[in-house]
């Protein structure tokens, strides 16, 4: 059986709390449409009053997961999974949404491990054997 060709859906992708917002559709959904919880959805800029980047949000200063955030423009990363990465006023270096999320995604891996080693939880299978000849 061929398996059909996957569309998109922005209206139905939802966000913090299932509140709709917009989908970028591309590599890294998952197969319902949805982005993983560490994807990024967007740069969202906030007015630059005070540096703050808790301010009302600056529509008009949201960028694309890729594009260069410079330094003098207050804001944050939105994630998919309604996780916030780099909260930042304006004294920052430049960064791009995508790879504060890869950042977030990696942070949140080790925490992951520690508190599975803490618990007593092997983090990986351990070396399989090789199996015997065939004869």
């Amino acid at each position: 059986k061929e398996e059909e060709e996957f569309q998109c859906d922005g209206s139905s992708h939802g966000g913090s709390a299932g509140e709709a917002h917009t989908l970028r559709c591309g590599a890294g959904l998952w197969r319902t449409g949805r982005k993983m919880p560490t994807d990024c959805v967007s740069w969202r800029a906030t007015a630059k009053e005070n540096c703050d980047p808790d301010r009302p949000r600056n529509l008009a200063g949201d960028r694309p997961c890729f594009e260069f955030v410079p330094r003098g423009e207050p804001g944050y990363c939105e994630c998919a999974g309604g996780a916030v990465a780099a909260r930042v006023g304006c004294e920052h270096s430049p960064l791009t949404c995508a790879g504060e999320s890869r950042r977030l995604r990696e942070t949140r891996r080790l925490l992951r491990e520690a508190r599975k080693r803490a618990a007593g939880h092997p983090t990986s299978l351990p070396p399989s054997r090789p199996h015997p000849p065939l004869t």
